[in-house]
């Protein structure tokens, strides 16, 4: 499950900026987490995450992790400009 705490929403949506993430997983569950963060840091490395709507879900790359968790998503963005 992944948890957190609200610092201010930032659009009409209720997108929530967050001022603490809780991950509690297995340690299985938590190496999934830090390989997908870590190949998404190499894509942007390498330029693949580009441009206002650039971003990558984890239940895309790796499909079970939807099934393992349902409600549950993260998503990897470039930081927008001056950020």
């Amino acid at each position: 499950m992944i948890y957190g705490y609200s610092n201010r929403t930032l659009n009409e949506y209720g997108l929530q900026e967050l001022r603490e993430v809780t991950f509690s997983m297995t340690p299985a569950q938590l190496r999934q987490v830090a390989q997908f963060l870590s190949e998404m840091a190499g894509q942007m490395d390498a330029g693949a995450l580009r441009g206002a709507n650039a971003h990558r879900h984890m239940t895309t790359v790796n499909p079970s992790w939807s099934k393992e968790h349902p409600s549950a998503d993260i998503i990897v963005t470039a930081p927008r400009e001056g950020r």
